[in-house]
């Protein structure tokens, strides 16, 4: 008993004296594929990503989930690597999307945030669509992980909100440890 006690306060003076640490920063690459769902109807889906949104779990959410709205205490925000995409290249695979750094802590939730979105038919004619992208339920415990890949999946609609309209939503969002 005496030795279990010993052991303890042992290890539990190791981690207060910072011999053992977590890692203060988690690298993390997001990749981003698409489900077009369409109808054949869009020849090039193009966006512009901007940023991407991290909520710390157990932080207050804002009302609305639009990025200006979301607390910067909050969210913890990684820029988008790629300028511009075009979502028809990245049907069946997963693109890269972004790759950097993040405050080791528990996030519950991820927001991809469009600066603009466009789709062309054939004939280089805009089809009206909309962007209905909000924040997706992801469990990330990068207090736990050194790095991470996030794979978000998109679904391109056909005839919604309006019948001649194109809409992008996130499907699924999903961490594939390294």
């Amino acid at each position: 008993m005496t030795r279990h006690f010993y052991l303890g306060a042992a290890g539990c003076l190791l981690l207060m004296s910072g011999c053992i640490n977590a890692p203060d920063e988690a690298e993390i690459t997001v990749h981003l594929s698409v489900d077009l769902r369409d109808g054949g109807r869009a020849d090039q889906i193009l966006v512009a990503p901007a940023t991407l949104h991290f909520h710390v779990r157990g932080t207050p959410r804002a009302a609305a989930w639009r990025g200006e709205a979301l607390s910067p205490g909050s969210w913890v925000t990684m820029q988008a690597e790629e300028a511009a995409l075009d979502l028809t290249t990245l049907e069946g695979r997963a693109g890269p999307l972004a790759h950097g750094l993040l405050p080791s802590a528990q996030y519950d939730h991820v927001f991809l945030q469009f600066v603009w979105i466009k789709a062309l038919d054939s004939a280089g004619q805009e089809i009206p669509i909309a962007d209905i992208v909000e924040p997706i339920a992801l469990d990330l415990r990068l207090h736990q992980l050194a790095g991470a890949r996030i794979q978000i999946d998109l679904v391109v609609m056909d005839a919604w909100p309006e019948p001649d309209s194109l809409s992008v939503f996130v499907k699924h969002a999903a961490l594939i440890p390294d």
